[in-house]
């Protein structure tokens, strides 16, 4: 929920963070801010599936600043819009 970036974690593990943005995507294959929003979006599913918040509240609950750009990533990263993924679900 809180908002990380490559500063954030370059200083967290005590490294530059163009050496630690290079390591992480030789690694993993994605970007950091590309593996932390797979995994905000990963959250937001849980969310979106026990259906107790509404769309607003679960961008925000799972750390995106803005509802725009939750809506924006959960589209590129499933392929359909947070509303038609909820609707998809019943």
């Amino acid at each position: 929920m809180e908002p990380i970036s490559l500063d954030d974690a370059a200083r967290y593990v005590n490294m530059s963070k163009e050496y630690l943005a290079r390591c992480f995507r030789q690694e993993m294959g994605i970007t950091l801010v590309t593996y932390l929003n797979r995994y905000r979006i990963d959250q937001a599913k849980a969310r979106l599936e026990k259906r107790e918040q509404n769309l607003t509240e679960i961008a925000l609950t799972s750390g995106f600043s803005s509802s725009a750009y939750f809506n924006r990533v959960f589209r590129r990263e499933v392929g359909v819009s947070p509303k038609d993924y909820m609707q998809s679900l019943k």
